[in-house]
């Protein structure tokens, strides 16, 4: 970049109207902003994770006549693992606002979203695990999570 002392005359000039011409185009946008959107209410939505939307839905659809729990508000998620490649996940269900057992729930990446395909629960039948990759099943067992019926 040049010293200011190089510039011409009129190279300063031009740098002023379009510096002028740059902050006009910007004072439009915004008042056209303003205008069109006017200054209503800001809405901001809490975010949740990937895995928090299938969960929620499963927890809403085991109890009757409830609203669908929020992943940001009525439960958090805890010692979440993923396996293969990020398309398993097992995830630990934590309550915030009613007195109960933390679950475990499995979820698999099906077509780019997670779903639950085992639990919410606190334990599981040992059958229940066909299907589940080894590593998954392996991190059921260390974790105290399968049973056998009839033990």
């Amino acid at each position: 970049m040049r010293p200011l002392h190089e510039y011409s005359e009129h190279d300063i000039r031009r740098i002023a109207v379009l510096a002028l011409i740059a902050l006009a185009i910007f004072l439009t946008g915004t008042l056209c902003r303003q205008a069109i959107l006017g200054s209503g209410t800001q809405v901001n939505l809490k975010t949740t994770d990937e895995l928090s939307g299938p969960i929620a839905l499963t927890l809403a659809g085991a109890a009757e006549n409830t609203n669908t729990p929020s992943g940001a508000d009525d439960f958090k998620l805890a010692n979440t693992r993923f396996f293969d490649n990020h398309n398993w996940a097992v995830t630990t269900i934590v309550p915030t606002k009613i007195n109960t057992d933390k679950a475990t729930a499995v979820l698999h990446k099906q077509d780019g979203i997670f779903r639950l395909v085992l639990g919410p629960g606190t334990a599981f039948d040992g059958t229940e695990l066909d299907g589940l990759p080894n590593d998954v099943a392996k991190y059921l067992n260390l974790q105290g999570l399968v049973y056998v019926p009839g033990n």
